[in-house]
C-alpha cells in the first residue's frame, strides 16, 4: 500500500479536502518527517547549551551588567523550540495540505499578461522532495526563533508608554497612563487589547516580554502564512521557502519582535490580506483589512483602496456577498472608534498631534527616510538621499518594483496602497526614522520582489544555463549579500553591534539601560509631591508612580504641546525642549538628553541659576554627549 501511495504522487492531484489527503499519507512516511522535524529542533537546542562563551565574548564590548540578560534569551529561546518542535512535528500532515506542498506549472507569459493568479495541473510532491522542503522549512522556524530571542531584553522607549497604560487597565480597570486623565495614547488597538488579554489570562505581568513574545508567535505564523502566500502567488515550493529565508534573515525583521510595537502584527496582517487577496478569500480580506485599520492609524489606506477595488470587481448582484463578508469587520471597527471616541474625547491618536506640532523635519526628509530603509531591504547599504533627490530616488524605487509585481493583480491594491502610505507621511512630512513601526508596511516588499525576479528568470527565454545561473546569483545576494551587509551597517533605524543577526545593540539602545538606571533612582530619592519633567517618557514612567511626570514631548501631558514649537535659535536637531517650560512650571527634576536642551533651556539664565546636575550618563545617541538629571537648587524651593 505504501508502495502504491509513493507511486502516485507523479499523478495529478484530486480534488480532495486537505484533511481527507493528509489522512491518506502513510504512517511511516508521517513519522519520517516528524522525526525529521524533532532531529532538526535538538540540532538547533545545541548551540544554546555554551552560553558561558558568549557572555564572555560580549562582556568584553558590552560589561557583565547587560550581558546578564543572554541566559533569560537563552532559556526562553529553548522553550520556543521545543514548542514549536512538538506543534510542527505533530501537525504537519495538517499543516503542509493546507500551505500547498505541491507543485504547480504555471505559465509566466499567460500570468503576466491576464495579471491573474491561474494555475495549470498540479501534482503531489514525491516524498523525497517533501521530506526536503519540510526539512528546510524546518530549519527555517528554528532561524526564525534564533535570531528573534538572541536578543537584549529592552522595547523601543515608546512601547513602556503603552506597558504602562496596560497595567493600570489590569491593576486599577482604567487605560490611562495617570488615572482619571483620558489620553488617547494608544496607537495601535490591536496590539494592545492582544497584551491585555494575554496577560489577564495568563496572570503573566512582566508587560514588555509579554509583549515581545506576543511579537514572537506573529512571526512564527507569518512564516507559514508567507509561505502559503508565495506559494499559491507563484506556483513553487523552492520559490516560496527562497521568499521565506529573506524573511527569516530580514535585519528589521529581526528587531521588531524585541522592539515590543505592533510591526510584527502589521506585517503578519498584511500576509493575511494578501493571501487573502490571492486566494480570493472574501471575509478574510475583509477581517485583515479592518484589524489593519485597528493596528495603525493610516491602515484606512488600504481599508479605502481595498473596497475600492472590491465594489469595482464586484457587480450588482454579487453586493450581498459583499456585504455579508464586510459587515460584523467593519461593525468591529466602527464600534471600537467609537468606545475610543466616547472615552478619550478623540480618534485621533496622541503620537500623530505630537509629530506634527513637535519635530522639526526638512521638506522630503520622510521621503529620503522611507527611500532609506527600501534601499537598505534590497541592497543591504543605507544610503540616504535628501531633499528632492530622495523623492525622485523613491518615486523610481516604486517604478521599479511596480514593474516586478503590477502583473500579479491580488497585489496591485496592496501596492497602490503603499504608494498612498508613502504619500501621506511624505505630505505630513512625518519624522518616522526613530519610529520604525511605521516601516512594516514595506517589510513584505523584499520576500515578494525577489522572488518574483526568480519566478520572471524561470519563465524567460534565457538558455537554461544562463537562467540557472541568474537565479543561483540572486539567491546568492539576497540570502547572504543583503543580510551581510544589513548586519555589518548601521541601518536608518538602528545600528548594529554584532557581527551576527544576533543580540544587536547600539548607543540607541544603550540610552534605554540608562534610563532604567535613573528609574531605579528616582524611586528611591523622589518624594509624591514632586514633578519630573523628562523628554523621553516611556521607560522611565513603567513601574514609576512614586510622583508626577511631566511628559516634554507631550505624549501623555497635552498641555506640553501648547509651548511648542520652539523658537528656531533654541531648536538643535528634530527635538527641543521648549526653554519656557522651566519658567512656567519649576518642575523638581528635570531628566533629559543634552542635545534636546543645548540650545535652549541650557542658555536660560533662569535655569543656570536654579538648577544643578543630580547625575549624568554618557551616551551619544541623536549626537548628544550623554543623558542629564537635574534637580532644583536649595535656595530656590
Amino acid at each position: 500500500m505504501g508502495k502504491q501511495a509513493c507511486a502516485a504522487t507523479d499523478a495529478p492531484e484530486a480534488d480532495l479536502p486537505a484533511r481527507s489527503r493528509s489522512s491518506n499519507v502513510p504512517l511511516r512516511e508521517s513519522l519520517i518527517l516528524s522525526g525529521a522535524i524533532v532531529l532538526i529542533g535538538l540540532l538547533f537546542l545545541v548551540p544554546s547549551l555554551f552560553d558561558k562563551p558568549l557572555i564572555n565574548y560580549f562582556s568584553v564590548q558590552l560589561g557583565a551588567d547587560l550581558c546578564s540578560a543572554i541566559p533569560a534569551a537563552l532559556a526562553r529561546y529553548r522553550i520556543w523550540v521545543a514548542l514549536t518542535t512538538t506543534l510542527f512535528a505533530m501537525l504537519h500532515n495538517q499543516l503542509l495540505p493546507l500551505i500547498g506542498m505541491k507543485e504547480e506549472d504555471i505559465e509566466g507569459k499567460r500570468l503576466e499578461q491576464a495579471g491573474a493568479e491561474e494555475g495549470g495541473q498540479s501534482v503531489v510532491l514525491s516524498f523525497d522532495k517533501r521530506l526536503i522542503y519540510t526539512c528546510v522549512l524546518a530549519v527555517l522556524l528554528n532561524l526564525l526563533l534564533l535570531t528573534r530571542t538572541w536578543q537584549f531584553p529592552y522595547c523601543i522607549d515608546d512601547a513602556y508608554i503603552v506597558f504602562r497604560i496596560v497595567d493600570n487597565a489590569l491593576s486599577l480597570g482604567a487605560p490611562d497612563f495617570d488615572p482619571g486623565i483620558h489620553v488617547n495614547a494608544i496607537a495601535s488597538l490591536s496590539h494592545f487589547l492582544a497584551l491585555i488579554v494575554t496577560c489577564f489570562l495568563t496572570g503573566w505581568r512582566e508587560i514588555p516580554v509579554v509583549s515581545q513574545t506576543i511579537n514572537l508567535a506573529w512571526e512564527v505564523a507569518s512564516l507559514f502564512v508567507l509561505f502559503a502566500l508565495l506559494k499559491r502567488l507563484f506556483g513553487k515550493v523552492q520559490l516560496a521557502l527562497f521568499g521565506c529565508a529573506i524573511h527569516v534573515m530580514s535585519a528589521y525583521a529581526i528587531l521588531e519582535v524585541m522592539r515590543g510595537k505592533e510591526g510584527c502584527s502589521m506585517m503578519l496582517l498584511l500576509f493575511i490580506y494578501l493571501l487573502a487577496q490571492t486566494a480570493n478569500l472574501a471575509r478574510t480580506k475583509a477581517w485583515a483589512t479592518c484589524l489593519i485599520c485597528l493596528t495603525r492609524a493610516e491602515g484606512f489606506i488600504l481599508f479605502a483602496t481595498t473596497l475600492a477595488n472590491e465594489l469595482r470587481q464586484k457587480s450588482i448582484i454579487a453586493g450581498p456577498s459583499l456585504i455579508r463578508a464586510w459587515a460584523v469587520p467593519l461593525a468591529v471597527v466602527g464600534l471600537s472608534l467609537m468606545t475610543i471616541a466616547l472615552y478619550c474625547g478623540t480618534i485621533v491618536p496622541q503620537g500623530a498631534i505630537v509629530k506634527s506640532t513637535v519635530f522639526h523635519a526638512p521638506i522630503f526628509l520622510c521621503s529620503s527616510f522611507i527611500f532609506a530603509q527600501v534601499l537598505n531591504s534590497f541592497v543591504g547599504i543605507p544610503c540616504f538621499v535628501e531633499g528632492a533627490l530622495g523623492l525622485t530616488a523613491l518615486i523610481l524605487a516604486y517604478l521599479l518594483m511596480g514593474t516586478l509585481l503590477w502583473p500579479y493583480a491580488s497585489l496591485r491594491p496592496y501596492l497602490i496602497s503603499l504608494i498612498l502610505v508613502s504619500a501621506f507621511f511624505i505630505a505630513g512630512n512625518a519624522l518616522i526614522a526613530y519610529f520604525p513601526w511605521y516601516l512594516s508596511w514595506w517589510a513584505p516588499l523584499p520576500p515578494l520582489v525577489f522572488t518574483a525576479i526568480l519566478h520572471r528568470i524561470n519563465h524567460s527565454h534565457l538558455n537554461s544555463r544562463i537562467a540557472g545561473s541568474g537565479q543561483a546569483i540572486i539567491a546568492l545576494y539576497s540570502l547572504v549579500f543583503v543580510p551581510f551587509h544589513a548586519y555589518m551597517q548601521p541601518a536608518p533605524y538602528s545600528g548594529v553591534y554584532s557581527r551576527l543577526p544576533i543580540f544587536y545593540w547600539d548607543n540607541l539602545d544603550d540610552r534605554l539601560r540608562m534610563y532604567e538606571e535613573a528609574r531605579e533612582y528616582l524611586k528611591k530619592v523622589s518624594s509624591p509631591n514632586d514633578t519630573i519633567a523628562v523628554s523621553e517618557v516611556g521607560i522611565i514612567s513603567y513601574t514609576f508612580r512614586r510622583c508626577k511626570i511631566f511628559d516634554l514631548l507631550g505624549m501623555v501631558t497635552p498641555e506640553a504641546l501648547t509651548l511648542y514649537p520652539v523658537p528656531l535659535p533654541a531648536r538643535y536637531g528634530a527635538y527641543s525642549i521648549p526653554p519656557q517650560y522651566i519658567r512656567l512650571y519649576k518642575p523638581e527634576r528635570l531628566l533629559t538628553m543634552e542635545c534636546m536642551i543645548r540650545n535652549g533651556v541650557a542658555k536660560d539664565e533662569y535655569f543656570k541659576r536654579n538648577y544643578e546636575i543630580e547625575c549624568f550618563w554618557q551616551n551619544d545617541a541623536f549626537q548628544s554627549n550623554g543623558i542629564y538629571l537635574f534637580k532644583k537648587r536649595q535656595a530656590a524651593r
